[in-house]
């Protein structure tokens, strides 16, 4: 019976107590709004942690701290904009500190208060996906899980107090992962993104061999029957990393114009890292038609060719033609760049008429999709010795997408009385997508 008497008044503390986070949030409400806008990018980061002095180091822990439960941090930007200000001992020490003492938190607040508590710090899809697949492993499992950077690190954190892990074990873990991720990460930013090539290819080389060890430790290669498969997989694992790595957001509209079926996906190319993010869009996985010389790159060509995507040869255009047409009526769909080469300007100029003639071949619809990218969140690189551009990368920032409404060209040929004009239906093809850009364009603008 006291039990019962004391129901009322626990309900009428919480109501006090949410009053109370409202009136806080409230009378903070300023710069709390100043925190929010500077997670757009490490430099703004790197902008509103200096603004605090000589405690920033303090705010950067707590910031660090606070990303394992607040899901609007970008917690690899934060280590880059603190390696830029700071340097490496002082990020690292910091950095590593608040990101063990957070996961340490998380896993604790798991183990005592269970799914309850858990349900409403994270997607309750995400912590019983990831659940089940964590199963009973030991602490290598959770090892992987943060150091590589496509894998929740943070949810793993909740998901190591749901099971049955000792603590100690999980502990070493953390301690190892977390450190070699900071180690990483902050480097980046003590070199302003900019690292030496010796630096990227050991950065790279590191990556892939974890990657390769985690295939193994979870026998992930069993599923892989064809070098297709397991090409598709290093593929997908290098899209998600690369968005992961520099804490990329994508915003992307549109989504219910694309129809059932093969189809081909027509986009404007302002930059090289175009074809790794527009991919990640759609559910489906589509070839991608690009330049012959970018198979030719060690291990990224292997990925490419055997992934099924299709080079386009100068001297034989007409055989990446008839490639893409047989992928269309075999029912996948293609991704396609008409212009052929880069347009950071968005600048006007005669663009390739594939797009339009696998369509008329194929009878598969065209979909116009327009990317925006701002150019204060591209980079333009170049090889060591200066002597040739390696083009514009996005390195930070938000990728949008634009899908317009599908074009059956095969309908609107056969209810026209002129003849089929090309060159003049690849004009019109250009608009859209330019179209879709400047909407977007001004939709950030204001």
């Amino acid at each position: 019976m006291k039990s019962l008497a004391i129901l009322p008044a626990l309900k009428s503390l919480r109501i006090l107590l949410i009053l109370a986070g409202l009136l806080a949030t409230w009378h903070y409400r300023v710069p709390l709004a100043r925190a929010i806008r500077a997670m757009s990018d490490w430099q703004a980061i790197a902008t509103y942690i200096q603004g605090y002095g000589a405690i920033g180091p303090m705010v950067l822990f707590l910031l660090v701290l606070a990303q394992v439960f607040v899901a609007f941090i970008p917690g690899h930007a934060l280590v880059v904009a603190s390696g830029y200000i700071y340097g490496a001992k002082t990020t690292i020490l910091v950095v590593a500190a608040s990101a063990i003492l957070g996961s340490e938190i998380a896993f604790w607040s798991a183990r005592k208060y269970g799914r309850p508590l858990i349900y409403r710090l994270a997607s309750p899809a995400v912590v019983e996906r990831w659940d089940q697949l964590a199963g009973n492993r030991g602490p290598t499992f959770y090892f992987f899980t943060f150091v590589l950077p496509f894998l929740p690190s943070d949810v793993m954190c909740y998901v190591a107090g749901l099971g049955k892990i000792p603590s100690r074990r999980f502990f070493a873990a953390n301690v190892a992962g977390r450190s070699l991720s900071t180690i990483a990460m902050t480097l980046i930013g003590v070199f302003k993104l900019r690292p030496p090539i010796g630096f990227w290819l050991l950065f790279a080389g590191t990556l892939a061999v974890l990657y390769v060890a985690w295939g193994f430790y979870n026998h992930a290669f069993d599923v892989f029957r064809s070098k297709r498969n397991l090409a598709a997989a290093c593929e997908k694992m290098i899209m998600k990393t690369y968005k992961a790595l520099f804490g990329l957001r994508h915003r992307i509209y549109g989504l219910e114009n694309l129809p059932p079926g093969p189809k081909i996906l027509t986009a404007n190319h302002p930059n090289a890292s175009d074809g790794i993010q527009l991919p990640l869009a759609f559910m489906e996985q589509v070839t991608i038609i690009a330049q012959e010389s970018l198979f030719r790159l060690p291990f990224i060509g292997w990925i490419l060719t055997h992934a099924g995507h299709i080079p386009v040869r100068s001297e034989q255009r007409g055989a990446a033609f008839e490639q893409a047409c047989r992928v269309i009526t075999e029912g996948r769909s293609i991704l396609i760049f008409p212009e052929g080469k880069l347009n950071p300007d968005n600048k006007e100029f005669k663009a390739g008429s594939g797009a339009v003639r696998m369509s008329l071949a194929t009878g598969a619809p065209i979909v116009p999709i327009g990317i925006y990218v701002a150019k204060r969140d591209t980079v333009t690189l170049r090889d060591p010795l200066k002597r040739f551009q390696c083009g514009r990368w996005q390195f930070r920032g938000q990728f949008i997408g634009r899908v317009g409404k599908a074009w059956w060209l095969t309908k609107e040929i056969n209810q026209a009385t002129k003849p089929v004009e090309v060159p003049q239906l690849t004009r019109r093809l250009m608009d859209r997508i330019d179209h879709l850009v400047r909407q977007t364009a001004q939709e950030e603008a204001k």
